[in-house]
């Protein structure tokens, strides 16, 4: 890692020459990361910081993100803006979650772009804390196919990296690797390891609804989840909404299960297990899940 430090920094010196660096800061490991890394390679007068209040964020993160780059010496590159009106307003009644991310992407961009004209960074070069994964998950790599988009993913950023304008250290590590090299940084153990922080803030994470109940399919699965249930003395509930996550590598957006009641963590685990086999099962999917259990438990 600390070889791969000095490469990169050599690289950006090298991708960037005589140009500055603007960077969306969202407080995240990957993007912290990157700033530091940034601030490492050109100085911080040619380093420029945007944080976005989007409005889906946790209560005070915003102040305590622009708090944190100051104490990593990063305060005079950083810019804030509140945004969280135009945020809202833009997800106003959408509920799908792969929808939510492409608006929260574009949005993120908008406001960029406007904050850029405003502070006359226009020619600036675009920096990301993109890391390898990303790229996986957006279809970016051969083999892959779209689990979600990422906000720094979608088609305007993918001209920009077409016409050299996108500077990303990151984009060869996975999150285990970017930590790793946070910590080389010098970046304070407890914000490298931090939670992930999603691009989108929270706004992926809250399960939505139109206000209808969404029933497709219980009849052929509300009878496995009640047997299971009464297998292991638990409470089992499909719920009449969906929840977005990932089976086989491909991304799932499907009807989650509620289990509730007294149980130890591995049975709870195992009952959980069955739910999934048996209703893929039902379903006619049950190699998918098989699957995707060698690799870690699924959704």
């Amino acid at each position: 890692m600390e070889r791969y430090l000095d490469e990169q920094v050599e690289h950006v010196r090298r991708q960037v020459g005589e140009r500055s660096v603007f960077l969306l800061a969202s407080g995240g490991v990957d993007s912290t990361v990157a700033a530091k890394l940034f601030g490492l390679a050109i100085g911080a007068d040619r380093l420029h910081l945007l944080h976005v209040d989007n409005g889906l964020m946790r209560k005070g993160e915003s102040r305590s993100v622009v708090a944190m780059l100051e104490t990593l010496g990063l305060g005079r590159s950083v810019h804030f803006v509140d945004a969280s009106a135009t945020f809202l307003a833009s997800l106003q009644g959408v509920v799908e979650p792969e929808q939510k991310r492409q608006i929260i992407g574009g949005t993120f961009i908008e406001v960029f772009e406007q904050e850029a004209k405003r502070l006359k960074l226009e020619e600036h070069l675009l920096g990301q804390g993109t890391i390898y994964p990303d790229t996986i998950e957006t279809g970016g790599t051969r083999r892959a196919d779209v689990i979600k988009t990422h906000h720094n993913r979608v088609p305007v950023v993918e001209k920009m990296i077409a016409e050299g304008r996108v500077v990303e250290p990151l984009a060869d590590l996975y999150k285990v690797e970017v930590r790793e090299l946070g910590e080389k940084l010098g970046i304070p153990h407890e914000l490298v390891w931090r939670h992930p922080f999603p691009g989108p803030g929270l706004g992926v994470r809250v399960l939505c609804s139109a206000g209808a109940e969404d029933r497709d399919g219980f009849d052929g699965i509300e009878p496995h989840v009640a047997d299971i249930g009464r297998r292991y003395g638990l409470g089992t509930l499909v719920l009449p909404i969906r929840s977005v996550g990932v089976k086989a590598d491909l991304r799932a957006y499907e009807h989650p299960v509620m289990v509730s009641g007294e149980s130890p963590w591995e049975r709870l685990l195992e009952a959980a297990g069955r739910c999934s086999r048996r209703c893929l099962a039902s379903t006619g999917a049950s190699g998918t899940w098989r699957r995707r259990r060698r690799g870690g438990p699924g959704r």
